[in-house]
């Protein structure tokens, strides 16, 4: 027995001899061995009721039915800790106030540089609702429970003080779970949760239970995490508008939303008033303030806010099952701050050499393939395959680095090879799920061609490592349904993709030998008008200096498919006379 085995806890632990006096050593020992909380070791420990927690002060914040809040000071810096039956979670004291009063009190950002520091702290609050929706068992790594948090809405957002030279150098922190809930998940995909009221202003629409009907107030509905994924897209819509428009531009989205709230009776004078959907589905009020969002954001110092609003889009389904869940979303916000984050200049890029150029004698195309792999697409995939395997054969002998192939929901799976059937067995891996991100995964594709190498040293591929004007020729085939958000910003999105790959090889004299090619598959009605505005027939529906884009039905022409964006003969075949 020794000072460094305190505290003892257990008579069966000491010798026979002096278990005599145990009881009142026990009482006796705590004065001695107050609690060493150390960091990183404090997750789901249980301290014994008797145990001294080194508290120099503290002071009650907030006092309720079923717990206390107390701001406290310790002797040392302390993570969580759970004493007793009673829970303590131990927290930085958040000095910033609510994400609320933040919008109200702060212009929003002007620069390129403010722009990205908000937005890089801002989506930090995500990870723990990732948590919250699959929270790990630390006693068995088989199991976790599945929760939800119930109340996402700004008010329930702490911001810190300002811990940089920018005043966006913030941290966002997610609290008050008094609503949240766990259930042990099964095997199955539709583990049920209770579903308990939060804030109706940021409720999602199958949540709608109506303030009339009494019945309807107490009913028992399941709820699902796809509950907090809408209050989530709903908390970023509005901090998009005020990254762009400010605080009174966040007053006047209110007002629209109340406006079209309280136009449907059910909604009216009620706590649904500046929600966010007219109980079935997304108001329209709300895409004409994405929409508006995108076009007045300033584009030469902000890429960001336009494809955030394009995953807003999909975070709002009206169908529950096909919103993304929280991981997707914060990989997918991230991952668009990525990409709008401007390269360095490398002062010492040097001009390539002569064996880095391609002779002109070599007969080279690039072959990229960038396929949709949304919930949409699922009924066509096999069909997918087989069009890419067609395609693909034909294409093979043309592109020196191999024939390259992307997912647009699933950028992990992207593959280039020389052998098609080991690309074509990526299809049997990959899943189409959720909604198409076209506009991030366009992202991820065109800028390579006609970037140089300083401003994009991201590729790999030795042919897109050239500068613009020794790039060989390219064709990229688009396999799509056009089913993407419900929104017509996100074709808007796409358009400006395409125009900004026009303007710039415009300008390097290289707009020739580029085409993109859509390839149509199913009959949606609202897809079919999608890829036949961006196919942009005699320069119709937007203005750029050469008209690269064509689309084909997946059962068409498959040598239209290969040419008609590159040349003009086959593009305009549509228009003759059939039979």
């Amino acid at each position: 027995m020794a000072d460094l085995g305190l505290p003892f806890l257990a008579r069966d632990a000491w010798p026979e001899a002096v278990r005599y006096m145990f009881d009142e050593f026990y009482k006796a020992q705590w004065k001695f061995c107050p609690k060493r909380l150390v960091s990183r070791q404090l997750h789901d420990i249980w301290l014994d009721r008797d145990i001294v927690v080194p508290f120099k002060e503290k002071q009650i914040l907030k006092e309720g039915e079923d717990a206390v809040i107390f701001k406290v000071e310790l002797f040392e810096e302390y993570n969580h800790l759970i004493q007793g039956d009673k829970c303590n979670i131990l927290r930085e004291y958040i000095g910033g106030g609510t994400l609320t009063t933040f919008f109200k009190r702060t212009e929003p950002p002007t620069t390129m540089e403010d722009i990205l520091e908000f937005w890089k702290n801002f989506i930090q609050f995500i990870k723990p609702i990732a948590c919250i929706h699959r929270l790990p068992d630390p006693r068995n790594r088989h199991s976790f429970k599945v929760g939800l948090h119930n109340d996402i809405k700004p008010d329930n957002i702490l911001v810190s003080e300002q811990n940089g030279s920018s005043p966006y150098s913030l941290s966002f922190k997610l609290a008050d779970l008094g609503l949240a809930g766990f259930v042990v998940a099964d095997e199955s995909d539709e583990t049920p949760l209770r579903d308990v009221h939060g804030t109706k202003m940021y409720s999602a629409p199958e949540s709608f239970r109506g303030e009339t009907d009494r019945s309807m107030q107490q009913s028992i509905k399941q709820a699902h995490p796809a509950k907090d994924i809408w209050a989530l897209a709903c908390v970023i819509s509005e901090a998009a508008v005020w990254t762009v428009f400010g605080p009174t531009g966040l007053d006047e989205y209110h007002r629209r939303r109340v406006e079209a709230t309280d136009a449907i009776p059910i909604l009216r004078n009620t706590g649904y008033s500046g929600c966010f959907h007219n109980t079935t589905k997304v108001l329209a009020a709300v895409d004409e303030m994405h929409r508006k969002v995108t076009q007045s954001r300033r584009a030469n110092i902000d890429n960001i806010v336009a494809p955030f609003l394009h995953i807003v889009g999909g975070m709002m389904m009206q169908d529950p099952t096909k919103r993304p869940d929280a991981w997707r979303v914060y990989e997918d916000l991230r991952r668009a701050i990525d990409l709008a984050i401007p390269p360095a200049h490398d002062a010492t890029t040097q001009t390539p050499t002569q064996n880095n150029s391609i002779p002109d004698s070599t007969p080279i195309n690039l072959s990229i393939f960038l396929v949709d792999d949304s919930a949409s697409m699922r009924p066509h995939w096999k069909e997918v395959q087989r069009v890419f395997e067609a395609l693909a054969y034909l294409v093979k002998t043309m592109d020196p680095d191999g024939i390259e192939l992307h997912f647009a929901n699933s950028p992990e799976h992207k593959g280039r090879s020389k052998d098609r059937k080991s690309l074509t067995k990526k299809f049997d891996r990959v899943k189409p799920y959720g909604q198409c991100q076209m506009g991030i995964a366009l992202s991820n594709i065109l800028p390579l061609y006609y970037q140089n190498p300083q401003q994009n040293p991201k590729s790999k591929r030795s042919s897109l490592s050239l500068r613009v004007d020794e790039k060989p020729p390219v064709n990229i085939y688009i396999l799509t349904d056009g089913v993407w958000s419900p929104e017509s910003y996100c074709v808007s999105t796409i358009q400006a993709h395409i125009t900004n790959l026009v303007d710039n090889l415009w300008k390097a004299g290289k707009l020739q030998h580029v085409g993109i090619q859509f390839i149509r598959f199913g009959n949606d009605v609202m897809g079919k008008q999608r890829l036949d505005y961006l196919d942009n027939d005699n320069l119709q529906h937007y203005t750029v200096p050469m008209d690269i884009v064509d689309t084909e039905p997946s059962d068409g022409n498959v040598f239209k498919m290969l040419l008609a964006s590159t040349d003009p003969s086959w593009d305009n075949d549509d228009k003759k006379p059939s039979g």
